[in-house]
């Protein structure tokens, strides 16, 4: 007696792709939101990180350069070089920044440039007494706040205080209290910084 073998065919039905091909969407879509949401975080970061480096190079170079401010005799050179503070600009002499080989003092005039669409620390850089070897003018971008409090005793006043303003042309604040902003918002600490020659 001659038996014929049944052979069914073994695949997928048309229901069983559907769902394997829904399947497949939904794991591709949460697989690329969880990407998309890494990068977002890891590029957020990257800012913040450029931000806090940023401030902390601006607070490092404001702590060195109004730390070794010099009193400058008012009369000299028609009064120019004489320290000169108001709360949103200062006017000093310091030592040359270390990148500049040649030695000796500078000028600084710093103050804030409050332009809506880029807001800049403008620091301006001369040698002392005034010559053509060193003249330069650098914006710092991303600086929206810049003000200034200085801690002394004025002609007349018993104690020392803060003050908004310092036009004591023959003598230094003790302390300079520095406040630094950024468009982000961010707060940081205020920076308060001793002046060595005022002591």
């Amino acid at each position: 007696m001659r038996v014929n073998k049944i052979t069914t065919d073994t695949g997928f039905t048309l229901l069983e792709l559907l769902v394997a091909l829904l399947l497949f969407s939904i794991i591709s879509g949460l697989l690329y939101s969880g990407l998309s949401f890494s990068m977002k975080s890891l590029s957020a970061a990257e800012k913040r990180s450029y931000e806090v480096n940023h401030v902390l190079a601006i607070q490092a170079f404001m702590r060195s350069k109004v730390a070794t401010i010099r009193l400058i005799n008012s009369n000299s050179l028609d009064g120019e070089g004489a320290f000169k503070g108001q709360q949103h600009q200062l006017e000093f002499v310091s030592d040359v920044p270390q990148s500049v080989t040649s030695g000796g003092l500078a000028f600084y005039q710093i103050s804030l440039n409050d332009n809506s669409q880029k807001p800049a620390l403008q620091v301006s850089l001369a040698n002392y007494p005034k010559d053509d070897t060193l003249q330069e003018d650098i914006a710092i971008e991303g600086i929206s706040e810049f003000t200034l409090m200085y801690f002394g005793k004025r002609v007349g006043e018993q104690e020392s205080t803060w003050h908004e303003q310092w036009q004591e042309k023959n003598h230094l604040p003790l302390l300079v209290k520095i406040e630094i902003g950024t468009p982000t918002g961010l707060n940081w600490p205020a920076q308060v910084v001793a002046i060595r020659a005022a002591n």
